[in-house]
């Protein structure tokens, strides 16, 4: 930044240095995106004796073999155990200390919206470090719960349409929202 620019306001000043400081980031992250990005396809599970087999297309994922992070008993399922009640004016958003490591446990502890109550990521809270052992893995297992998430959401999103006609909420906007919770 140059010493003789002005900004007619302070605010305009933030704001270029907000700019300056992303570009910055934004180009030493540059040098990592490839340590950070999987494949898909080269992701391998303990269950498949006959090689990698794992599907290019995240929608061909069954989360019965393409899976590392579980040993059955439908712990695999991402949907497991999860109520059918995802918002409601019942459940709430649920607030405690005990949900969130380092929190402070004097003040009631922090709230999670709705959605990040009930995402279909079970199979996710099974996982263990060593379970993981590359980036692909890991990919593998956040697409089975992004798979079984979007699945569950698009069936919702119908049939709010059919009992709610005054429902304009675009089933884009659902996705985004609560994949943004999973990425």
């Amino acid at each position: 930044m140059a010493s003789s620019t002005t900004y007619g306001s302070v605010k305009d000043l933030f704001e270029n240095i907000g700019k300056e400081v992303q570009e910055l980031a934004k180009n030493d992250a540059k040098q990592y995106r490839s340590q950070l990005k999987g494949d898909l396809s080269q992701a391998t599970y303990s269950r498949n004796s006959n090689g990698q087999e794992t599907p290019s297309d995240p929608c061909e994922l069954n989360h019965e073999y393409h899976t590392t992070v579980t040993g059955g008993f439908d712990k695999n399922n991402p949907c497991k155990n999860r109520p059918n009640v995802r918002f409601s004016d019942i459940y709430g958003g649920q607030c405690t200390d005990s949900k969130i490591r380092g929190n402070d446990t004097n003040n009631g502890g922090a709230c999670a919206p709705f959605r990040r109550l009930f995402l279909c990521d079970h199979h996710l809270s099974h996982m263990q470090a060593d379970q993981i052992d590359s980036k692909d893995n890991l990919l593998l297992e956040v697409s089975l719960a992004a798979q079984y998430e979007g699945k569950l959401l698009v069936e919702r999103h119908r049939e709010c349409k059919k009992t709610h006609e005054d429902f304009k909420t675009n089933i884009c906007d659902v996705l985004a929202r609560s994949f943004a919770d999973i990425g």
